[in-house]
């Protein structure tokens, strides 16, 4: 199957895979020196099929490269027809016609008469010469083959034969890491003269063909204008446009560059908005184009549907590639690792290492390191449907948590979009512009980006000034001894704007008040929030005194009694059964229950890791800042916070970061 050109086209993300890229080998067949007329860009004037423009030399006959003795391919002239004639006198005169040719830059003239002079005197000194007019020429896979012959020739000169490999590995490094034999490009001469002969006879399609696998095989800058005529004239301008550009790069001929960018320019314009009613290769190739623009235009869900129908056209694995960029680009992750696994699933697939190493680098940025399941995408879309019902009956609450739920089976940067709609109604602004900035983060190339930018200024105003407004409420009656009442307060101005202070404001209250239970919980909770505070260590100071008013107070470990600590051992065996076995909530107890014998640290973060899997966030979380403020110098202590700050925003009750 022929590669599709999808040059041009951004890395996403696979940052999101890339693209397809144009897999087919570029490589140039050895000439013959045979001359031939060329196809071009432009027809002459009334010109039937069979008359070929010549703007870009093509090979009217084939020849086997004749690289042997005298008397091969094109070899001597008929016996006694005329005097002998010395060879190496011969092929001096054609070595001299092809040195000033090649000091004039007519690379197609010194090429023929380097051809000619081996053929009439196989010395490896032309070889070296026919090598250069082929690199000067962009010729590099013949030039290659050339080289590599002139080393293995027994009779070459050593003290050139570091030059001569400096020489290859330049014509080398533009084959972009492809090998190529004289069987390319022998067999590239055959391509190129099959597509002739489909071009004579009108048959467009058959000719591309020919001609890109020629180039397959021989990555002359003939083959690419050759495919843009013919995709011209099947009706293809966007990818006749690209061929030309590409041709325009790779011909050393700046008249004819010229000429093929100027043509580019046309078609380009012409295709800019035109429908596509190219079929079969040029229809993919097409809509490949069509497709890639888009993408760049970062217009991904117009790109996906071209791509989609790309497929349609003309099925290839290319497709399903790009369409992978499309979706990474939209944000649609899941559906993207879907794309993926389609690629994939063709043990064939030519680029399947990099399609792999996209989809793994996708799973672990975007999916949480999950696959994504086609039942699970589907589950998505059930519970956005279930959304739209909830929403418009007033219940965002569950609205909101709908919309969770399917974004953890298929993160779409909408559904965070939506959940800050519910959040706004359920007068939450902090929290709703936290949700919008989401939205923007996984979707940076939204196209109501700056609506939504004004939205989210609006909302962090609004916030600031309902939080404002509880907070004067609290402190008035803090001052009043209102303790409760002022706790109250300011934890509403904390869910309007999540200052830590307003968790030390709300903790103080719950002390004046003598609710020294609550008191510890929102001092470990204000630490957390702000581990470096300036007042952290006087506030770790009043902690432990509440304890030690309600009893519960940590134990020098020296002071344990062994029938505690036995005890311990127990419950924290009967807790790990209760893990293994998949009893989250038993767990827990049984850990709290160690807690109470041996008051360690671990024993806390145990009953939290529990909850945690137990799916009670906020149990969990509360077990987790009890843990940091047993043991804030913990080894773990940052991974900790940082799953507390995961399981706060999945409820809606996110802290923010300390400065």
């Amino acid at each position: 199957m022929i590669p599709m050109t999808t040059t041009g086209v951004p890395t996403p993300v696979m940052t999101p895979p890339v693209p397809a890229a144009d897999e087919a080998a570029h490589e140039v067949p050895l000439h013959d020196g045979v001359a031939a007329p060329q196809l071009s860009g432009r027809e002459k004037a009334g010109g039937a099929p069979g008359n070929l423009p010549g703007s870009h030399d093509l090979h009217a006959q084939v020849q086997t490269a004749a690289y042997g003795a005298p008397g091969g391919a094109g070899g001597a002239t008929g016996a006694g027809s005329q005097a002998p004639v010395d060879p190496r006198k011969a092929a001096q005169a054609h070595m001299d016609h092809g040195n000033a040719a090649l000091k004039a830059r007519d690379y197609k003239q010194a090429i023929e008469s380097f051809r000619e002079a081996y053929r009439l005197f196989p010395s490896p000194k032309i070889l070296m010469n026919l090598g250069s007019a082929l690199r000067d020429a962009g010729q590099f896979a013949e030039a290659v083959v050339v080289y590599e012959q002139y080393l293995a020739d027994p009779s070459h000169d050593p003290k050139r034969e570091g030059e001569v490999r400096t020489a290859m590995e330049d014509a080398r490094s533009h084959l972009g890491g492809q090998t190529y034999s004289a069987d390319d490009i022998a067999k590239s001469k055959e391509l190129m003269a099959r597509g002739e002969q489909a071009v004579r006879a009108g048959r467009y399609d058959e000719a591309l063909d020919a001609f890109r696998s020629a180039h397959a095989h021989n990555p002359l800058p003939e083959f690419l204008n050759n495919q843009a005529f013919c995709l011209q004239k099947l009706n293809a301008p966007l990818s006749a446009a690209l061929l030309y550009r590409q041709f325009a790069e790779a011909t050393p001929n700046k008249g004819d560059a010229s000429q093929a960018l100027a043509s580019a320019a046309r078609l380009s314009a012409q295709g800019a908005n035109a429908p596509i009613t190219a079929t079969g290769l040029a229809g993919g190739m097409e809509w490949m184009q069509r497709g890639n623009q888009l993408l760049q235009a970062h217009k991904y869900d117009q790109a996906l549907a071209a791509f989609q129908e790309g497929f349609r056209t003309y099925p290839d694995n290319k497709f399903i590639l790009n369409e992978a960029a499309a979706l990474v680009g939209a944000g649609r992750f899941a559906e993207a690792d879907l794309a993926y696994q389609r690629y994939l699933s063709d043990p064939a697939a030519p680029r399947a290492d990099e399609a792999r190493e996209a989809q793994q680098r996708l799973r672990t940025e975007h999916l949480g390191g999950r696959e994504a399941t086609i039942t699970g995408v589907a589950e998505s879309k059930r519970l956005m449907e279930e959304f739209g019902t909830l929403y418009k009956a007033g219940k965002y609450g569950e609205a909101f948590d709908a919309l969770e739920r399917a974004h953890t089976l298929n993160p779409l940067p909408i559904l965070r979009h939506d959940q800050a709609v519910c959040l706004a109604m359920m007068g939450k602004p902090e929290l709703a512009a936290q949700f919008y900035e989401r939205y923007l983060q996984e979707a940076p190339h939204a196209p109501n980006a700056d609506i939504i930018q004004r939205k989210i200024s609006n909302l962090h105003g609004e916030a600031l000034k309902l939080a404002q407004q509880a907070f004067d409420r609290g402190d008035v009656a803090f001052k009043e001894g209102r303790t409760r009442e002022a706790a109250g307060a300011f934890l509403e101005a904390y869910s309007h704007k999540p200052l830590p202070q307003f968790l030390y404001n709300a903790a103080a209250s719950y002390h004046k008040g003598g609710d020294n239970a609550r008191a510890i919980e929102y001092y470990q909770r204000y630490l957390n929030a702000a581990p470096d505070a300036p007042d952290a260590a006087k506030v770790r100071t009043a902690i432990d005194k509440l304890h030690q008013a309600n009893g519960t107070a940590l134990i020098n470990p020296n002071a344990i009694d062994p029938v505690d600590l036995r005890a311990a051992q127990r419950a924290f065996d009967r807790g790990q059964q209760a893990w293994n076995e998949g009893r989250f909530v038993d767990a827990s107890k049984a850990f709290a229950e160690a807690y109470q014998h041996v008051p360690s640290p671990q024993f806390l973060y145990n009953v939290g890791a529990s909850l945690d899997k137990a799916g009670d966030t906020q149990g969990a979380v509360r077990a987790y800042q009890q843990y940091l403020n047993a043991d804030p110098q913990a080894n773990d202590a940052e991974r900790v916070k940082t799953r507390i700050h995961q399981l706060l925003d999945r409820v809606g009750a996110g802290l923010m970061k300390p400065e």
